[in-house]
């Protein structure tokens, strides 16, 4: 299913990602990138910091890897917002 969620995601379709986002019982590493990296793509700023503040995207997330940290950075910095 994260799969679905990443597929849905690259096509634009976030509605749709963010369904089957909340109905996975195991966030992985690639369904919280997957999400924070359409959010990116759709300057959605407020979503983006939803994830990493509203859903404790850190304590939640087992591991956290570069793609992460660089969609965050790349949101901040494409919005002029500080980190």
């Amino acid at each position: 299913m994260e799969c679905m969620v990443s597929g849905l995601a690259q096509n634009k379709m976030i509605e749709l990602a963010k369904k089957y986002f909340h109905i996975l019982p195991y966030k992985d590493i690639a369904a919280w990138s997957a999400m924070i990296t359409a959010y990116v793509d759709e300057e959605q700023v407020d979503k983006v910091r939803d994830l990493f503040i509203r859903a404790r995207l850190f304590n939640s997330m087992l591991e956290k890897n570069a793609v992460t940290w660089n969609a965050m950075i790349n949101c901040y910095s494409r919005n002029d917002h500080c980190i």
